[in-house]
């Protein structure tokens, strides 16, 4: 340690009641003096502040620690930090006691239930000239207790401290930190302890209050998941999402959160004694022993092998808490300069790797729902090579994997976790569901030839196919979205039932991708060969068509596709209302050529053919942009407010607004022509044939037609008995699309009923004509195809279908596009210009 300066360096009195006078202290450190010596039993004498060597300096935060040491053996490390952050936004943050402890790294909020546990109070008082808050540790544990690593230190028998300061500055906000502790032994480590305490604090108050306000404006989709998750819009980054856990990471993946929740099977009479015999059986952590047996706890310690290393071992308790009825584990991975358990362990100090673990059991109707919660702390990640973090995180998650695996069918499963680049996450998981399968089997073979000795078994068939329904799909639900498409392209079996499987989607609804801000991992890649997945289908007879085509599926973003058009024979634009479009290439791995994120609502788009092949794109704020074909440039023009644009060929476009109200905005003048009103209930659809005509679809049951030349309603449909919800026309002919799924015909020039045809089961999204082909998308996630033969409907014929309901179609003579509301782009090309399906 190194002298502080003399503007940190001052002298106090015995006396707690005697006021600070020392000239060389502010006004903020006078204040946090006197509230130090306040709370404190025994009062200070000569106290020498003493700076530590290491301290935080970036660009971003400055952070400076002192330490003193009292002739009692007391230490006091007051850690300093100014910061140009809004005050408000840090005294808010310490108001809310959820956020607080969740930016501890070494305190665990447990109520004191019994003799082996502790109790963690939290309480706030609001002066005029700062913010306080003590964090008092309550602890009646021994110094042998298992339980100490969840302090990460090994002064049990005293209670310390922590108290935090917050005042506003001209600037911003200084904040300052202190610990105290009474027993010291080793002070220079207890130095490092404060200082790594403070260090992580302050950079997490950091991170939390002004590390992602840019992603905050770039990320607004992705924002309700971490509300949910961590009641914050900010921290942390979503890694991996399953359907049965979220993995997070900070930006430099120095934290690291696994949380979800699943279903036990059994009885929660039983529960407790289960998750005993999983231990003893090798199942929660395998090569576990007692270390002590408490009334109401169990104290193992354990090898743990995460990330390929035998020096990283684990700790955990077992109990049940006797007022709320629930049973819980948790367990802390540390090192021993880290833990104060008494168990030997390894020595390795370039070790620095934490892992908090909770689990709790809620019991409902002698149904069991368990809570999972998994926090890592790996500062060895930070600055890692990116290919080899990658690795250590697959390894991770796959641990993570097994352990549900494990408890979930309460049998022992390990695999080891040496993984390459070229292992996916599903070949990883199709491993471990083999494994998992053959030591069911295993056990069964072993209780029911209890004397002879058994082979372990092996298989030559396909994997997959040995699994039951159950199991296939619990492999399913682990997979990341990407791999669910590519195995729902494999065979017919694997199609059916994730077709059908509503949990395995259900936890994809609210993922919105934004490639350029996406971390990429082993598990989603940045290109996925489609090419070679097609190849695997096309040879399966279960999956044979008699249609012959080629299909593609790309996810340009996962977000709803609301827009396509037919760019080339091998790109199309796509976009979304939620303010999302892109340029896509369809050869070979789906190369996305442009992406934009204005994150405003997007009205309507259009692409025009022509020598210019300008993309215009109308937001519902009122401004237009006009984008060049390879350029991200753009121009820009302020128009009125839509909530629906649709654009015609010449410089005249219809804008929707109020649901009812339809405008003719002339782009050249840049005002409206003529305003009218031809249904009383919200228009769903409105397209304009020519420069005259004008026609909508309402949700009063019609279709209308509107002149413009005499400002009246020329024709109106009859009555559909329910809502229409899009229409398309060809010649002189309108096809209208119903809520309950029929589509109907009608004449314009006769104004006459042609014919109809029950088609979707539900709600139909979009309908197209194009050449005398009629293609729709529904509610029912499905797409069908018809021709129109001697004025009726020919074959209906089903072409295959999304895993979300469809929103927008695009057809010509060689190819179609479908999107769904997914963000997934299905492309078929014919072999043969309109092919008649027969």
């Amino acid at each position: 340690m190194k002298s502080c300066p003399s503007k940190t360096t001052s002298k106090m009195t015995s006396k707690i009641e005697k006021p600070l006078t020392s000239p060389v202290l502010s006004d903020l450190e006078k204040r946090c003096w006197f509230k130090v010596n306040s709370i404190k039993t025994v009062p200070l004498s000569n106290p020498r502040w003493e700076k530590i060597e290491k301290e935080l300096d970036t660009t971003e935060i400055v952070v400076d620690t002192y330490a003193m040491q009292t002739e009692g053996n007391e230490l006091f490390v007051r850690s300093v930090t100014g910061t140009s952050l809004n005050y408000i936004l840090v005294s808010n943050l310490f108001h809310q006691y959820r956020k607080v402890l969740e930016m501890f790294p070494n305190f665990t909020n447990i109520l004191q239930i019994d003799d082996h546990t502790f109790s963690a109070v939290v309480f706030a008082l609001e002066p005029d000239y700062c913010q306080k808050i003590v964090i008092e540790h309550c602890c009646v544990t021994t110094q042998d207790e298992c339980s100490l690593c969840f302090f990460n230190t090994d002064k049990m028998n005293n209670p310390d401290d922590e108290i935090f300061y917050v005042t506003k500055t001209s600037k911003g906000c200084d904040i300052i930190i202190e610990g105290h502790s009474k027993a010291i032994f080793q002070v220079k480590e207890y130095f490092t302890y404060f200082y790594c305490i403070h260090n992580k604090l302050l950079t997490n108050i950091y991170n939390h209050l002004s590390g992602d306000k840019e992603a905050e404006n770039i990320l607004n989709m992705e924002k309700q998941l971490y509300v949910s998750m961590y009641y914050i819009p900010t921290f942390p980054i979503l890694y991996q999402k399953n359907s049965k856990f979220d993995v997070y990471v900070n930006c430099d993946f120095s934290e690291v959160v696994v949380r979800g929740s699943n279903k036990i099977r059994d009885k929660a009479s039983v529960l407790v004694n289960s998750l005993h015999n999983r231990v003893n059986s090798g199942i929660l952590f395998p090569g576990s022993t007692i270390i002590k047996k408490g009334k109401k706890l169990l104290y193992f310690h354990a090898p743990f092998t995460c990330f390929n290393n035998p020096n990283n071992e684990v700790d955990f308790i077992i109990g049940t808490t006797v007022t709320e009825g629930n049973a819980f584990y948790g367990c802390q991975i540390v090192t021993q300069k880290m833990c104060g358990c008494t168990h030997p362990h390894s020595n390795d100090k370039k070790i620095f790797f934490v892992e908090l673990c909770a689990e709790k059991f809620s019991f409902v109707n002698d149904e069991i729902q368990s809570y999972f919660y998994y926090h890592y702390f790996t500062p060895a990640f930070v600055g890692m090579e990116e290919n080899k973090r990658n690795r250590c995180m697959t390894n991770l998650i796959t641990n993570k994997l097994i352990i549900r695996y494990a408890i979930d069918y309460n049998v022992p499963l390990y695999v080891p976790p040496v993984f390459d680049d070229t292992l996916s996450s599903t070949q990883t998981l199709l491993a471990l569901s083999v494994k998992l399968q053959s030591t069911i089997k295993l056990h069964k073979y072993q209780l029911i030839n209890k004397k002879r000795n058994t082979v372990y078994l092996k298989y030559q068939k396909c994997y997959l196919q040995e699994l039951s329904d159950k199991l296939l799909l619990m492999v399913f639900e682990y997979l990341c979205l990407e791999d669910v498409i590519s195995a729902m392209l494999t065979c017919s079996r694997f199609h059916s039932k994730l077709k059908t499987s509503n949990l395995i989607w259900s936890n994809f609804n609210y993922i919105h991708f934004i490639s350029l801000t996406h971390n990429l991992t082993n598990a989603t890649p940045e290109k996925i060969d489609y090419k070679n997945v097609i190849t695997k289908y096309n040879k399966l007879k279960a999956w044979r068509h008699s249609l012959p085509y080629k299909r593609v599926v790309i996810s340009p973003f996962y977000s709803s596709i609301n827009y396509i058009m037919i760019k080339q024979s091998d790109s199309i634009v796509v976009g979304s209302d939620r303010g999302y479009f892109s340029c896509v290439a369809i050869e070979d791995t789906a190369k996305t050529e442009r992406e934009c994120m204005p994150l405003q609502p997007i009205a309507g788009m259009k692409y025009y053919k022509n020598s210019t092949n300008d993309l215009f794109v109308y937001f519902r704020s009122g401004e237009m942009r006009k984008y060049t074909t390879k350029s991200f440039q753009y121009e820009s023009f302020n128009c009125n407010n839509y909530n629906k644009v649709v654009f015609s060929y010449n410089p005249v476009l219809l804008g929707l607004e109020h649901e009812t109200n339809i405008a003719i905005y002339d782009l050249n003048t840049c005002s409206e022509v003529l305003t009218f009103s031809p249904h009383s209930v919200e228009i769903t659809s409105l397209k304009m044939v020519d420069n005259n005509l004008v026609l909508t679809s309402s949700l009063d049951g019609t279709c209308a037609g509107y002149d413009k030349r005499t400002n009246n309603v020329v024709f109106r449909t009859q009555n559909h008995l329910c809502g229409v919800t899009v229409f398309d026309y060809f010649d002189n002919y309108i096809l209208s699309g119903t809520a309950r799924g029929c589509v109907r015909m009608w004449d314009v020039r006769a104004d006459n009923f042609c014919c109809d045809r029950h088609i979707h089961i539900g709600p139909i999204n979009t309908i197209m004509c194009y050449n005398r082909k009629l293609v729709t998308g529904g509610v029912d996630k499905t797409v069908k195809f018809c021709r129109f033969e001697k004025g009726w409907f020919g074959d209906l014929k089903y072409l295959y279908n999304h895993n979300t309901p469809i929103d927008s179609l695009s057809l010509n003579d060689d190819i179609l596009f479908s999107g769904s509301q997914d963000g997934t782009v299905i492309c078929t090309k014919y072999n043969v210009p309109s092919v008649s399906f027969k």
